[in-house]
């Protein structure tokens, strides 16, 4: 049974996990232009030499000499770095190395990297959230869920009054098992909207019950997991915090609700298809690769870049995938799945092939 989505703790704050990437990339690019890789502890020690983490309340080379510890369970420069890397790999930044703690800057991270036009990045933000993944062949995510979970809390707050409370991202999201499951997002719907007709007290227990089955003793450790999520729907645009009366009864809590922006996105996310890795495996590798190239393409375009010649390449990246989009109902280029952040590197390569000889 799959348990709770985790999203990595490293930091809240959108800019400053944009602005250490590019810091990062900038640094560590001649390391993967090379076929190198770099690995926590060189990352670690970045980050603490040029103020982007911090260890026991010092920087620089005093974070480091209090940092370092022979368990690097209990090294805390390391464990922001590990931090920071799972959420690279989930978004498409990093790529993974030659074992679990190197790793390898991705050919998307440049756009990240080399992007000033904040809404271009915010595009480009967006976009990776929208796609981040359970299963993905690029990272382990921890919990084992089959999920998208941006658009699950987008499509579960359109049917709840677009609104949404952090419990009900944990209870209704982070612990869904299975979001590809028929009518699973009426079904959550439902069942906050029971906690919300019982009172506060029914999603308080419902919190309980999902720490005693994962083992979890804190809540602070579930809270934990939505700061990620939290952060991101502010920073889009999609989503703003306030206080409510009426959700949980008469008392006012914090609450998550829709803007304008939102909801038209919410929208967007519950009416188009839905393609996971898994569904195209069994494609050829030409098929698969010409989706993949069609993915990307499209997904950059819509996010603001200019992809230049390779808008000429469209047509036939369609054809060429045609299987794939009459299979899943495609008749645009409307569709949830990006190559670049959710199929193994091999068949990234497969894409770039396949554009080159068209």
């Amino acid at each position: 049974m799959a348990g709770v989505f985790r999203f990595s703790n490293a930091v809240s704050d959108i800019d400053k996990i944009i602005d250490t990437y590019k810091k990062i990339y900038a640094h560590f690019i001649p390391v993967s232009e090379s076929g190198d890789y770099f690995d926590h502890s060189q990352a670690a020690e970045f980050l603490a030499m040029n103020g982007l983490a911090s260890s026991l309340g010092a920087i620089g080379a005093t974070a480091l000499s209090r940092s370092t510890r022979e368990d690097k369970s209990r090294d805390p420069l390391y464990n922001q770095h590990k931090s920071y890397s799972e959420m690279f790999r989930m978004l498409g930044w990093y790529e993974p190395g030659s074992m679990q703690t190197n790793f390898k800057l991705s050919e998307y991270g440049s756009y990240i990297a080399d992007t000033e036009d904040k809404n271009v990045l915010k595009n480009l933000l967006a976009m990776n959230v929208l796609h981040i993944v359970s299963p993905n062949p690029l990272t382990n995510v921890k919990g084992g869920n089959t999920l998208r979970p941006f658009p699950m809390i987008l499509k579960l707050m359109l049917k709840l009054d677009c609104i949404i409370t952090r419990d009900e991202i944990i209870a209704g999201v982070l612990c869904c098992q299975d979001d590809t499951k028929e009518n699973v997002v009426d079904e959550t719907a439902e069942m906050l909207r029971m906690c919300r007709r019982k009172g506060l007290k029914a999603i308080e227990d419902t919190i309980l019950q999902i720490r005693q089955r994962h083992n979890l003793g804190s809540s602070a450790t579930l809270q934990n997991y939505t700061r990620f999520p939290i952060a991101v729907l502010k920073w889009t645009g999609w989503a703003d915090g306030t206080n409510m009366r009426g959700v949980y009864g008469n008392r006012s809590i914090k609450v998550l609700k829709l803007t304008d922006g939102g909801k038209m996105v919410a929208s967007k996310v519950s009416t188009i298809r839905d393609v996971r890795y898994e569904d195209i495996e069994d494609y050829s590798s030409e098929i698969q690769g010409a989706f993949v190239a069609l993915s990307n393409l499209t997904k950059l375009a819509n996010a603001g870049f200019d992809i230049g010649e390779y808008a000429d390449c469209l047509p036939t990246l369609r054809r060429l995938c045609s299987p794939i989009l009459n299979d899943f109902g495609i008749s645009n280029d409307n569709f949830l799945f990006f190559g670049y952040q959710e199929v193994p590197r091999e068949l990234l390569h497969t894409a770039d092939n396949v554009l080159e000889s068209i």
